[in-house]
């Protein structure tokens, strides 16, 4: 079982998601691994790391795994990096971990 108590956890607006992002790789995927070392979730996307499109494509990835709006996903840290911090807003540490062990 993966300890995920390092890759997410509590903010005063809700959870935050440390990710590690690997753009242009043919074929979205959330969850697509854990990062032992740096204590990320790795997500994979088809999108390009140009002009935005990649994160774009994370914010609709992560909002349709935690079933929550767009608009509720927000990258915090990371913009332009492949390591990425993500707000979940209106969401819980406990509920977010819940779905992704369900997810490993």
């Amino acid at each position: 079982m993966i300890d995920l108590q390092e890759a997410v956890a509590a903010s005063k607006d809700g959870a935050i998601v440390m990710l590690e992002v690997t753009p242009n790789a043919g074929k979205p995927i959330f969850p697509a691994g854990y990062n032992e070392w740096r204590k990320r979730i790795l997500v994979r996307v088809a999108a390009e790391a140009e002009e935005g499109r990649a994160n774009r494509e994370i914010i609709s990835l992560l909002a349709s795994f935690f079933r929550v709006p767009n608009g509720a996903v927000t990258i915090k840290s990371g913009e332009k990096s492949s390591q990425k911090n993500i707000l979940l807003a209106g969401v819980s540490v406990e509920a977010v971990r819940q779905m992704l062990e369900e997810a490993f």
